[in-house]
C-alpha cells in the first residue's frame, strides 16, 4: 500500500496539470452525507424529520414542502450550516496542499461549494449539478444565476419552528416568479449561459493538456 501511495504522489509531481474529479466519497470524508439518516442529520434536522418524514439531505432537497416558508426553511439551515459557516476540513486542506502550484480543473457533483473556501479558484471548479451557494429563476426567465449568501444567512437567522418570515422568501428580480436554489432539478439548469460556459472551459482544459502529462485524480468517484 506505502508503495501505492509513493507510485502516487511521483505521478502528481511529475505531471503538467492535474484534472481533480469529485463525487460523493469526497464530501462523506468530510462529514458531509447527502444519503445517510446519522447523528448530524438528526440533530439538525430532527424537525423536519418527524413534521415531514425526510430521513437525509437528498430527500430534503426535493421534497414537495407545502410553502415556500417551510421549503425556505430547510434550504437556508441547511445552506448557511454547511456551506457557508463550516470550515473547510483538513481532507480539502490537505488536497489544496497537493495540487500546490500545478495547473489543474475540477468537475465535481457536490454542490456544497468546499472547494473555493478551500483555496481553489472559483474558475477552475465545474460544479455540473449545479451549488446550494447560488440560486436562479425558477421559470427559467433568463436571468443568471446569482450568490445566494446574504438572503440565505437573513432567512436562517429568522427562521422559527421550520418556517421563515414570508417577506424573506426569495423572488426573481427580472420576472418577479420563485425563485430555487441552483442545482440541476430541471432542463432549466443545463440551459444557463454558467453552465454553458463552465462545461467549455472543461473542454479548453482536456484540448490545452492533450498528448501532454495530465494526471486524473477521482475522489470519491463510485463505479
Amino acid at each position: 500500500m506505502e508503495e501505492n501511495f509513493r507510485n502516487i504522489y511521483k505521478a502528481i509531481q511529475e505531471a503538467d496539470a492535474l484534472l481533480i474529479g469529485a463525487s460523493n466519497g469526497l464530501s462523506i470524508s468530510e462529514g458531509y452525507n447527502i444519503f445517510a439518516d446519522d447523528h448530524w442529520f438528526q440533530k439538525d434536522f430532527g424537525d423536519f424529520r418527524s413534521r415531514y418524514g425526510i430521513r437525509n439531505i437528498l430527500q430534503g432537497l426535493f421534497f414537495q414542502y407545502p410553502t415556500e416558508e417551510s421549503k425556505w426553511a430547510f434550504f437556508s439551515r441547511l445552506i448557511s450550516r454547511k456551506c457557508y459557516l463550516e470550515q473547510p476540513g483538513p481532507v480539502m486542506e490537505d488536497l489544496y496542499r497537493l495540487v500546490g502550484s500545478k495547473d489543474y480543473f475540477i468537475v465535481t457533483s457536490n454542490g456544497e461549494d468546499h472547494f473555493v473556501p478551500a483555496g481553489f479558484d472559483r474558475d477552475k471548479v465545474f460544479e455540473m449539478e449545479g451549488r446550494l451557494t447560488q440560486s436562479r429563476c425558477q421559470n427559467g426567465c433568463g436571468t443568471d444565476p446569482y450568490e445566494n449568501q446574504n438572503e440565505i444567512l437573513k432567512m436562517a437567522e429568522a427562521e422559527k419552528n421550520g418556517q421563515i418570515p414570508s417577506e424573506l422568501v426569495p423572488c426573481c428580480s427580472c420576472c418577479g416568479g420563485p425563485v430555487t436554489v441552483n442545482m440541476a432539478n430541471s432542463n432549466a439548469f443545463f440551459q444557463t449561459e454558467q453552465f454553458q460556459k463552465k462545461m467549455q472551459d472543461y473542454q479548453n482544459f482536456i484540448k490545452k493538456y492533450h498528448g501532454k502529462r495530465l494526471a486524473i485524480l477521482e475522489l470519491g468517484v463510485g463505479w
